[in-house]
């Protein structure tokens, strides 16, 4: 009797082993998945950061042309003033010294 106790005692034993390893692992797979969903979070997070620095960037880009044009725009008309300018200037000059001529 005696050896169908020990016999029961380990087969009790080798279940309860058997159980415990099986929950310890189960434990261990929850732990696992709860890190790989956590970082799946974070890039989800990281990658919504990525696009959005995209977009400002693209913005970014396009006020960049703009002011581009604009400041080649403005070149342009200040050069055309400044030789009007320096015509109206000549042509004034003449004016005055054919006036002055004139007196003569």
């Amino acid at each position: 009797m005696k050896q169908q106790s020990e016999s029961h005692s380990t087969s009790i034993s080798a279940l309860l082993q058997e159980r415990m390893e099986h929950h310890n692992s189960n434990d261990k797979i929850t732990l696992i998945q709860e890190k790989i969903d956590e970082i799946k979070d974070l890039m989800i997070v990281n990658i919504d950061k990525v696009l959005d620095q995209q977009e400002q960037l693209l913005r970014l880009v396009e006020k960049t042309e703009t002011l581009k044009k604009s400041a080649m725009e403005f070149k342009k008309k200040t050069q055309k003033l400044k030789l009007f300018s320096s015509t109206a200037s000549i042509s004034d000059s003449y004016e005055t010294y054919t006036a002055a001529n004139s007196f003569l």
